[in-house]
Parts: C-alpha cells; structure tokens; sequence
C-alpha cells in the first residue's frame, strides 16, 4: 500500500521499499539521478528530479531517516484500508519500526517520590497537597526518565506504568448490587502509557507535561492523574 493524501512517500519515489539499506537507497538515486537530470535532454525533468533529490537528503541521513520513518509508520497504521497486501504492508513496517525503537529499561524510569516516602518526611498527614509536597521537596515533575549519552541519537520507548480506574463493563457504575464490581462502579487497576522520544527532538532536563485525557486507551478507562510531568535526564 502506498502513502495516499499529502504524506511524502520518498520510498516509493526512490524506487525501493520501506527498511531498504543505504546501500540500496544510493544505487537507486543515482540510477534515477542519470535518468532524471535536467541536463538529459532525452529523460531529464526538473521537477521529477527534484522529488528524488529531496527523497535521498531525507533517507540518507541517518537522523532524518529515523524521525521519517517514526512518522512514515505513524501515517501507514492510520490507514483504514484492510486489504491483504495493506495489512503486509503494515506488518512489515511494523516490524522494521520495531527493531528502530529501543525500549529504555524499567530500571531507569524513576517515579519522583512514592507515598512511603512522602510519609517518612512528614507530607502525608492531612491538609498537604501535592503541591505543598513539590514545594517542600524541590521536585515539579512525577516521574523521571535516565537516558544514557549514546541513546541520544535513538529513538527512544518508554513505558510508565499508572494507575488507573475501570468504570465496570457490566452495570457501568450504575448498579449497587452489581456481581461483577460488588456495586462500587469502578475498580482500580494499571496500565502502562507508552510515549515516544524523537532524536534530538528533546534537550536535557527538559520537562514534558502530558495531558492524560489523551491517552486514555478506551471510554472506560480513567487515569487517576490529570497531568503527568516527565523529567527527562541524560546521565
């Protein structure tokens, strides 16, 4: 399937497919760089080469290749076409996307303070806020995001576990006397959200705030925060 609408498909302009080598991208380029010169009287077309020049600057560099294919991937999945070969396509775009991404460690993705800790200082008794708790520890984000220097220039994953409410599938909060939730209408539970870090889209120290409403993974599922502060920190 091939990127429809304004989306550039610089793939399909350089004749190869998607996950291609660089090998192969400059063997291409410079066969249709030949054909499609402006100075072939034969073959040559301004425009058309053009298109190709712009194709072989983006995927040629390794930078621009990997923020390119994060949204090549993005606009393919958006597709709603679920044809045989649409779906292989997605797929293999998939998988290739996948090998991209390097998922940063469990280890290395720091909630800022948990409940126990804020009660071993004394913020836990009644009448603290959570604002009051920042202001007295020094610490405006909730969780923090270790990266080490050669990651910088990968794309990077990172999976936050949250807590979340599950309005009830079954009576949908409306019924006491629910089986299924016990009449509470909901029930706590967790659910990881998954963000995405661009190369050098990001500086160290940065502080990313996310609004949670536009995560929630289904109707039924509620985030328990409104707003999630990132800290990001290269070590």
């Amino acid at each position: 399937m091939k990127p429809r609408g304004e989306f550039p498909d610089y793939y399909t302009c350089l004749g190869i497919r998607f996950g291609a080598s660089l090998d192969e991208i400059k063997k291409n380029f410079r066969a249709l760089a030949k054909e499609l010169h402006p100075d072939n009287p034969q073959t040559g077309s301004k425009t058309a080469f053009q298109k190709i020049l712009k194709a072989y600057q983006i995927l040629s560099s390794e930078r621009d290749r990997k923020i390119y294919d994060y949204a090549y991937s993005s606009f393919i999945n958006s597709q709603i076409e679920s044809t045989r070969q649409s779906l292989l396509h997605k797929e293999w775009v998939n998988e290739v996307q996948n090998q991209n991404t390097y998922s940063i460690p469990h280890s290395r993705i720091v909630f800022a303070h948990s409940v126990t800790e804020y009660a071993k200082i004394g913020l836990m008794r009644k009448g603290y806020r959570m604002k009051d708790r920042r202001k007295w520890t020094g610490i405006n984000y909730d969780v923090e995001i270790r990266i080490e220097p050669d990651e910088v220039s990968k794309i990077l994953r990172a999976n936050i576990p949250l807590t979340v409410r599950k309005l009830c599938p079954i009576c949908l909060g409306s019924d006491i006397h629910c089986s299924s939730c016990g009449g509470n209408g909901s029930y706590k539970s967790s659910k990881n959200l998954i963000i995405d870090l661009l190369p050098n889209r990001w500086k160290n120290g940065q502080i990313l705030e996310l609004e949670l409403s536009r995560y929630r993974p289904d109707k039924l599922t509620h985030f328990k925060k409104k707003k999630l502060k990132i800290k990001l920190s290269i070590l």
